[in-house]
């Protein structure tokens, strides 16, 4: 069946009017005592529809908590629409009958919603009404036909089945926050319209569109859809409702109403940072509010904070402060301990919940550490030296006067401090702990006590290698301070490594076939710049049986090893004196052998072959 404006028209009309306007001091609310502070507004359009260039009379009457009106009370108005010109002032006061009086009127057609409000001296109280003006003669009957546009509902979540009971209510749970709005729009003939644009609104601030698109344009099928989200912006006891409009650039348009759902708290969860403070220090409380809609509380959301003794919570324990807003969901207030050890329990409550924690109250200890001062004899990488925090709130830090050398942590009362590094000398190292809740510090001292530093040398002094058939030359570095780096007059013979050598290592020197005699002079340097100097007697020796270096030098203690060229196997190994240790095994190699300095003096080495000729070796140990 076709329906023609004026019938649309009166029913958005019949929306507007069973609209509350959701603000303060409902007719449900009880009878206040104090005759000149308003208890309620309403807002009264002298009619709902009127023909654009016209304009309706908007009426807010203001009234006592025992129904009487109050005069010359300031009602401020505000257009929450975008038509112009809209109202004829922003405010004006109430007569005697209790009624403030402004116009509104407008060039292009549309819905209009007004909004009336009263400050009470402890809050707001408001009412809103959403009016229309249309292109078309309101007062000459007609029969002809007028384009229409009808609206269609479905509800979170979206099934495509529009205006079942469910579809009209939102905030019924979490999820239940849009909805999908279907404008249809038709011609004068009853058929759909395509390409048509459609301007959605709606009458609240609580209201938004996906992607801020209140303008569509219709299908093939004449439909245009709008996505509505509702975030509250205060909390209520009771359902409020949301106009939500729609026009049509044929100058159709309709409205349908909506019923949000009461905005309750659900849930306060309150922490305290520190949870544990010591007698008349202080805690930060925070209070997070969450709704049922699943978002947290709007901004301003009022919320009381207690503190009683955890125990009985029969008294009071310590000081908070009474009551704070929300801002981003979130209340803060100061709690203040008491003058006595305890548990103290601090309570936020804010729309009929509330939520606690509890703050540990101890005495004041002044902050120490035991011991206050420890000693690692000869250190090496990874010792550690353990000490106690004693007294102060914690949490604790820690910090090292010499990171490098050592590094250190903090776990609950108990410091770690680990060798990081090795000076090269003794070393104190000073460690100051920090109390983080109210700064105060004291410090412990960790000493690193270095042995003297062996000086450095190098293990033999003096090598020998015969030229003829080549060789390689190893030498050994002790004492010193690591790492170590060698240098030398002959680069045609570099010794490897070059440097990153550490205490105990070697380096070597190849001597290639048919070298020349020569003599080769090593450097080697330590990390703080000590010296030691070793050198390679490069010799010629044609013979086809002799022994390998023909002389050497080592210290007591030291070694040297000796190989074996030419000759026949077995062989006889003598010498002229007990100052060395001769070690050898021929089942192992019977070409090489040990000599290890026992005392100083000279030494020589006879190796007899099976033949019983002899080679012989000069090895003074120093």
């Amino acid at each position: 069946m076709k329906k023609n404006l004026i019938l649309l028209i009166l029913i958005s009309a019949i929306f507007s009017m069973i609209s509350c306007g959701g603000g303060a001091g409902s007719s449900s609310s009880p009878p206040g005592e104090d005759t000149d502070v308003p208890f309620s507004v309403e807002l009264r359009p002298s009619q709902y529809v009127v023909q654009t260039n016209g304009f309706i009379y908007m009426k807010a009457r203001v009234l006592n908590g025992n129904g009487n009106p109050i005069s010359n009370i300031p009602v401020y108005f505000t257009n929450l629409s975008s038509l112009v010109p809209g109202l004829s002032a922003t405010s004006a006061n109430t007569d005697s009958s209790g009624y403030a009086t402004v116009t509104a009127s407008s060039t292009s057609y549309g819905f209009m919603t007004v909004q009336a409000e009263v400050d009470n001296g402890t809050g707001k109280i408001r009412d809103r009404k959403t009016v229309y003006f249309s292109i078309y003669d309101l007062t000459w009957p007609t029969t002809a036909f007028l384009p229409h546009l009808t609206l269609d509902v479905d509800g979170t979540p979206y099934n495509g089945l529009y205006n079942e009971p469910d579809d009209y209510i939102l905030l019924q749970d979490e999820e239940d926050i849009w909805v999908k709005i279907m404008a249809t729009v038709y011609d004068g003939y009853d058929n759909p319209v395509s390409n048509s644009t459609v301007t959605f609104g709606t009458d609240s601030t609580e209201a938004s569109f996906l992607n801020d698109e209140y303008i569509k344009t219709t299908n093939s099928e004449g439909q245009a859809f709008a996505y509505i989200m509702v975030n509250p912006t205060t909390i209520r006891d009771f359902q409020t409702v949301l106009n939500v409009t729609a026009s049509a650039d044929n100058g159709a348009a309709n409205m349908v109403t909506l019923f949000l759902e009461a905005v309750t708290v659900t849930n306060i969860a309150v922490t305290a940072n520190p949870s544990i403070v010591e007698t008349e220090g202080s805690s930060i409380i925070n209070a997070v509010v969450t709704l049922n809609t699943g978002s947290t509380a709007p901004d301003g959301t009022t919320v009381g904070f207690t503190t009683c003794d955890a125990a009985t919570c029969t008294s009071t324990c310590g000081f908070v402060t009474p009551f704070a807003q929300t801002s981003g969901g979130v209340a803060t207030a100061d709690f203040t301990a008491p003058s006595t050890a305890g548990t103290c329990k601090i309570t936020a409550t804010a729309g009929g919940m509330s939520g606690s924690t509890n703050v540990t109250v101890k005495l004041s200890v002044p902050l120490s550490v035991i011991p206050t001062t420890q000693t690692i004899a000869d250190p090496a990488v990874s010792d550690t030296a353990t000490y106690t925090i004693l007294g102060g709130t914690g949490p604790f830090s820690a910090y090292s006067s010499h990171p490098s050398l050592v590094i250190v942590a903090v776990t609950d009362s108990t410091l770690t401090a680990t060798v990081a590094s090795v000076p090269t000398e003794d070393t104190t190292v000073t460690i100051t702990v920090y109390d983080t809740s109210n700064g105060d510090h004291v410090s412990a001292s960790l000493i690193l006590d270095v042995p003297p530093i062996r000086p450095i040398s190098v293990v033999p002094s003096s090598q020998t290698v015969n030229g003829a058939p080549g060789g390689t030359a190893t030498f050994t570095i002790f004492g010193g301070v690591e790492p170590y780096s060698v240098y030398t007059n002959n680069p045609s013979f570099p010794p490897d490594p070059e440097s990153g050598i550490t205490s105990g290592g070697a380096f070597t020197v190849d001597v290639p076939p048919n070298t020349p005699v020569t003599t080769v002079t090593y450097i080697v340097m330590d990390s703080v710049g000590s010296t030691a100097t070793a050198t390679l007697n490069i010799t010629s020796v044609t013979t086809d049986y002799y022994l390998l270096p023909e002389s050497a030098t080592i210290i007591v203690d030291g070694a040297m090893a000796f190989t074996i060229f030419g000759g026949v196997e077995p062989f006889d190994i003598f010498q002229d004196n007990m100052k060395v240790d001769i070690q050898y095994d021929e089942t192992e190699d019977p070409r090489s052998f040990t000599v290890v300095g026992i005392e100083t003096g000279s030494v020589t080495i006879t190796v007899r072959d099976a033949n019983g000729r002899m080679v012989e070796a000069i090895v003074t140990i120093e």
